[in-house]
């Protein structure tokens, strides 16, 4: 998977307390972004830029992403995204 900012897909900061990001949601949108960025996306599931900067994922009370790590990537995502050479 690919690597950003340090992390990998799965492996991010979690929050013990306090809200955080709900992990399933996260996973599963970040591994949509991969497999569009590898070129492995299957129709109609790619990700795009915008996309990146228009998602909202639920909030947890306890032991979810921690939100402002999240953003960070996110945004470097969607830069990856925004200048990647087209296929």
């Amino acid at each position: 998977m690919t690597s950003t900012a340090g992390y990998t897909a799965g492996g991010f900061p979690r929050r013990t307390l306090g809200p955080g990001y709900r992990t399933a949601e996260v996973d599963e949108f970040i591994a949509r972004i991969e497999a569009t960025l590898s070129g492995n996306a299957r129709p109609g599931r790619a990700i795009t830029a915008a996309d990146v900067q228009a998602v909202t994922f639920n909030v947890t009370r306890h032991g979810g992403y921690d939100e402002l790590v999240m953003d960070e990537i996110l945004d470097h995502y969607a830069h990856e995204l925004d200048t990647r050479p087209t296929r």
